[in-house]
């Protein structure tokens, strides 16, 4: 039970966490100590996503418990009303369609509530950690981009 208190613990501080770093998203830089801000958030998100891995990870070698989809059983996860949200609303933050939404959830990069129809919610949290594993991908492929194109006018002068 004491772990179940641990998960709930570190699921909520990273419900808040990632709840901070949304506001942060939505309202964007635009001074350098407003992206100094922005970079604590997110690595204040990272770093309770990482302890909260560690908890479910000790949780897991200690007892088997069967899972929704091998994560935290869903009555376990703390109810708070930013907990799940509608698709519409996953989808209008990630800038992609309800039916992505749909179909990231069955592929797993999503986590829903577990229910179906209309009562089907998304994450919150997975919502944002996938919205940031995005975002770091085409600043990935961006910084790529700048390297290459820097290579061909270094080669052309």
């Amino acid at each position: 039970m004491e772990q179940l208190k641990g998960i709930g613990g570190e699921y909520a501080e990273l419900l808040e966490a990632a709840g901070t770093f949304d506001k942060l998203c939505k309202k964007g830089c635009e001074s350098e100590d407003e992206l100094a801000e922005f970079d604590h958030g997110k690595r204040q998100v990272c770093s309770v996503a990482f302890r909260l891995a560690q908890v479910l990870k000790t949780a897991e070698t200690k007892t088997k418990r069967p899972t929704h989809r091998g994560k935290i059983p869903i009555k376990d996860c703390p109810k708070t009303p930013d907990c799940y949200i509608t698709f519409a609303e996953a989808a209008t933050m990630l800038g992609v369609t309800k039916g992505t939404v749909s179909r990231w959830t069955g592929q797993d990069k999503l986590r829903d509530n577990g229910k179906t129809g209309q009562n089907r919610k998304v994450s919150k949290t997975s919502v944002l950690m996938l919205k940031e594993q995005r975002q770091q991908q085409e600043l990935a492929e961006d910084a790529a981009d700048i390297r290459r194109d820097s290579a061909l006018i270094s080669s052309k002068h």
